[in-house]
């Protein structure tokens, strides 16, 4: 039996780092979806980094089919997604860069 990343999702979650977000992909709603948020200027990795633009990062396995333009409601805003996601290590989480909309 090998090593379960999915023990950190619930963590997140738990601890409130990892938020609640509607997600539209195509016309299929998912309610709630959790995920990692993170807004432009906000340190991230320590304080080392600040973030450049908004984006999620979630369990690949919750969201299968995110594309290009799909609807993200999180932290009472709309956003769309500006490019593809990117999968994140091994695939088991992946990442996506969102666009303000309203």
């Amino acid at each position: 039996m090998g090593w379960d990343p999915s023990v950190f999702k619930d963590e997140f979650v738990a601890a409130g780092i990892w938020v609640p977000a509607v997600v539209t992909i195509g016309s299929v709603v998912h309610d709630p979806v959790y995920v990692g948020y993170t807004e432009p200027r906000e340190l991230i990795l320590g304080g080392a980094v600040m973030a450049a633009g908004y984006s999620i990062e979630f369990e690949a396995g919750d969201l299968p089919g995110l594309a290009l333009h799909d609807q993200v409601v999180v932290a009472g805003k709309i956003f769309r997604l500006s490019q593809p996601p990117r999968a994140r290590g091994e695939g088991f989480f992946s990442v996506a860069e969102l666009e303000l909309v309203a």
